[in-house]
């Protein structure tokens, strides 16, 4: 686009001598994609907070924990667990303050980790896949029981479950959305979620390893970049391809990448044009026929909507998110009967608002695509 100055230069060189030739024009800039990358690394966990979590009985505090660790290259084989500083006990109040202390194992069984007690933290050295089950003898300190006048140390019993198990594989799981394809297709414009990478055990299980976030690193890749800054967690991507890659030797399942499209893209929409009669409580749906006659109880409140009953089309596949309002463009040639309303993200895409009694004619398109509805019907109040 030519700035004011050059605008300027031109209009007085047409006053003052010949006409400005090609070279005198300044170009268009090039606007030039940004490509994205965009990591997750894993981070191995080794120490852990072990929460106080079950109910008092007449034996005391009897409480409950498991974790689910893997063996992998780059994940800890050694854990530390040490008391938490809170507890969830059923039947006792438990104040700011209170400490939980463990003082023998017992009940020793498995043999997927060694478990050993050291300095009030319990130490586990992973072994081999299988399980390990043990428990805790100690106490809970400054919590408020039946039968105590005040804070007291009540003896607790806590049973620990732990299961080992060996990496063979990863998954990038995508959550939410249409479809579970490889490379789902997406709208522009919709912020996404980034997929989360779950660890794959032999026999072929989704699980997510507490001594290492996330599973394994994962690597977003676009060439045309971002279309706006990343807000808390979500990022919007130009159109284009997304690839993904996890950084692993191991078999790599699921989401292979996005692909990203404009409005343009879209082929075909499966949907139909309801009218919403609104009623003394609530709103009548009615199929809306081109030519018809329909009756109102009141104009104020009544709209017609578009209702996806199908798929969504694009020149790379089916769209697995509903196409967002803004590529949605709705023109009324009778605006004194009816006219386009700002639509809320719950009314879906188009909303035709009526106004009064006679004949309400609209188009609707997706823009930039041949996609498109057209209405003419005939309002009256009875």
């Amino acid at each position: 686009m030519r700035s004011f100055l050059s605008s300027l230069l031109i209009i007085i060189v047409a006053g003052c001598g010949p006409a400005p030739t090609i070279a005198d024009v300044e170009p268009d800039p090039v606007v030039t994609p940004q490509p994205f990358v965009w990591r997750h690394p894993m981070k191995p966990v080794s120490s852990f907070e072990m929460p106080v979590s079950g109910m008092f009985t007449s034996l005391g505090v009897e409480a409950g924990a498991g974790f689910l660790f893997g063996l992998h290259e780059g994940y800890p084989t050694e854990i530390v667990l040490e008391p938490a500083k809170t507890s969830a006990i059923r039947g006792c109040g438990t104040p700011p303050g209170h400490v939980t202390s463990w003082s023998a194992i017992g009940a020793i069984s498995g043999d997927a980790a060694a478990v050993s007690l050291a300095e009030g933290r319990i130490r586990l050295s992973l072994q081999r896949p299988g399980r390990l089950e043990f428990e805790l003898d100690g106490s809970v300190d400054g919590i408020l029981c039946p039968g105590s006048l005040g804070p007291a140390s009540v003896r607790l019993k806590q049973k620990v479950s732990v299961q080992v198990t060996r990496v063979s594989a990863f998954k990038v799981v995508r959550f939410g959305g249409g479809c579970d394809d490889s490379r789902p297709v997406i709208p522009e414009g919709t912020p996404v979620s980034m997929p989360q990478v779950w660890a794959v055990s032999d026999a072929g299980e989704l699980f997510y390893p507490t001594n290492a976030v996330p599973a394994a690193t994962l690597v977003a890749t676009s060439a045309t970049g971002l279309k706006t800054t990343p807000i808390e967690g979500f990022l919007e991507f130009a159109p284009g391809p997304v690839e993904f890659a996890v950084e692993t030797s191991l078999p790599t399942l699921g989401l292979r990448g996005f692909e990203v499209v404009e409005s343009s893209a879209v082929t075909s929409m499966e949907a139909k044009l309801v009218l919403q009669i609104a009623a003394s409580k609530g709103s009548v749906p009615t199929p809306l026929t081109e030519g018809a006659s329909v009756v109102l109880f009141k104009p104020e409140g009544s709209a017609v909507c578009l209702d996806a009953t199908g798929a969504t089309m694009t020149s790379k596949g089916r769209l697995c998110d509903a196409p967002p309002p803004h590529w949605f463009e709705t023109t009324s040639s009778t605006p004194g009967v009816c006219s386009p309303a700002k639509p809320l993200d719950y009314e879906g895409p188009v909303k035709v608002s009526l106004h009064g009694p006679g004949t309400c004619a609209f188009e609707t398109r997706i823009t930039g695509s041949a996609v498109q509805w057209k209405a003419s019907f005939t309002a009256t109040v009875r």
